[in-house]
């Protein structure tokens, strides 16, 4: 009991603080559907932009650039 008399309600409230501001944020959507391969890049390519972007951190259009330049350039399979 005597380690309670030594806490400080002060120094807690950031801890609160931080909990629930933790647990108020919405729940993120997996970004893998847990398709295969080719499956899953169609899927993504044919989603929001907003959701391309989350995955990939590029453009579609971005993305399809560098495909075709690693397709030109580095032997990479349209597979």
């Amino acid at each position: 009991m005597d380690s309670f008399i030594n806490i400080n309600i002060l120094d807690l409230i950031p801890l609160i603080i931080l909990g629930a501001v933790e647990g108020a944020k919405p729940e993120r959507m997996p970004r893998n559907t847990g398709q295969k391969g080719g499956v899953y890049l169609e899927e993504l390519l044919s989603s929001t932009t907003n959701c391309i972007y989350d995955v990939l951190r590029m453009k579609k259009e971005t993305f399809i650039s560098l495909c075709v330049w690693l397709q030109v350039n580095g032997g990479l399979a349209p597979t």
